[in-house]
C-alpha cells in the first residue's frame, strides 16, 4: 500500500472505481484525528498490489473509500475542522448487499475509525489504537 501515488495524492482517475447505487448516512465516531495524519490522509491510499484491499482518495475534504479488487465504494467521510485536527462531520456507508454485507451501524462506524487510524497513523500507538477499533467493530457485528 502507498500513501499517494507517484509523489502527489490520490484521484479517483488513479483507479477503476464504481459510483455507489445506494448509501445510507450513519452517526461516525466522533474522534478527532490528530493534524499530524491530515498529510496522510490528504494524499489518500492507492494499492501496490491486489493484497492491499484499498483504494481512497481525497476530494473536497471527503475521503472515499473503495474496496481495491472491485472498485465498489464501500465509506465516504466528510471531515470537518477543528483547532486539534480534522473530525468526522458525516458518514455515509454503501447500502446494497450485492455490493458490501454492511453491519450494524455502531460497526461501520467503527471499520470507518478504524480505516483513519490503521492507514494514515503515524505513531505506534496509532497502530494499537487501529487493533483496538478492528476488535471492537467485529465484536459488535458479532453481537448484533
Amino acid at each position: 500500500m502507498l500513501i499517494g501515488v507517484h509523489g502527489r495524492p490520490t484521484r479517483r482517475s488513479d483507479w477503476r472505481v464504481k459510483a455507489p447505487t445506494r448509501t445510507v448516512d450513519v452517526e461516525a465516531a466522533p474522534t478527532v484525528y490528530p493534524w499530524r495524519m491530515w498529510p496522510s490522509a490528504y494524499f489518500g491510499v492507492y494499492p501496490e498490489v491486489m493484497e492491499d484491499l484499498w483504494f481512497a482518495y481525497m476530494e473536497h475534504r471527503r475521503l472515499r473509500i473503495y474496496r481495491s479488487w472491485t472498485g465498489y465504494a464501500i465509506w465516504e467521510l466528510s471531515f470537518g475542522l477543528q483547532p486539534a485536527g480534522f473530525q468526522t462531520h458525516r458518514l455515509r456507508v454503501v447500502d446494497d448487499t450485492s455490493v458490501y454485507a454492511r453491519g450494524p451501524d455502531r460497526h461501520e462506524a467503527l471499520m470507518a475509525d478504524w480505516f483513519v487510524w490503521a492507514h494514515f497513523g503515524t505513531l505506534p500507538e496509532d497502530v494499537d489504537r487501529a487493533q483496538r477499533l478492528w476488535n471492537d467493530a467485529w465484536r459488535v457485528r458479532n453481537d448484533a
